[in-house]
């Protein structure tokens, strides 16, 4: 059946994606802007995503139909102490997750997750935490799907 998930698959990110990422973690970006100014919370100078950083200190990975990129999830995990006996099982963060809007809803979220899940066991990872915005009922519903659990609220005030 033409277009079924099985068609997809989900990889590491190669440098040839490099402007597929930024493209996209501006799109995002401006969606979370979006979402923020309408729960009120927007203010002018707030600042957004830091792409560069996140591309120099995450791991992505890409959903893609071929050559045809349909969305991506970055990981941080600060690593092991190097020669330590007993190494320290850290916790991964899932950073981001954006699948492109004509391909939403079709479970290419929880492909992403299943493996940003194995990628994150690999690593000895002891678990993963992720956060997201207020009001981002399909992200919540996604994770919700996937398993994750909220364990603790988070609260921020402007100080300006």
């Amino acid at each position: 059946m033409p277009g079924t998930l099985t068609e997809i698959g989900v990889r590491d990110a190669v440098p040839s994606d490099l402007d597929f990422l930024r493209e996209n973690l501006s799109t995002l970006n401006d969606e979370m802007t979006t979402l923020i100014r309408s729960n009120g919370h927007y203010r002018e100078g707030s600042s957004g995503l830091n792409i560069e950083a996140c591309l120099q200190s995450e791991a992505f990975l890409i959903a893609a139909k071929g050559d045809e990129r349909r969305g991506f999830l970055s990981i941080y995990h600060p690593g092991s102490t190097k020669g330590a006996l007993l190494p320290l099982r850290q916790q991964a963060t899932i950073d981001t997750l954006f699948v492109l809007p004509q391909f939403r809803r079709k479970g290419l979220a929880s492909m992403l997750l299943e493996a940003a899940e194995t990628k994150c066991r690999g690593w000895g990872a002891a678990g993963i935490g992720l956060s997201f915005l207020e009001g981002n009922h399909a992200a919540a519903a996604a994770y919700q799907k996937a398993g994750y659990m909220t364990i603790r609220h988070a609260m921020w005030r402007s100080l300006d």
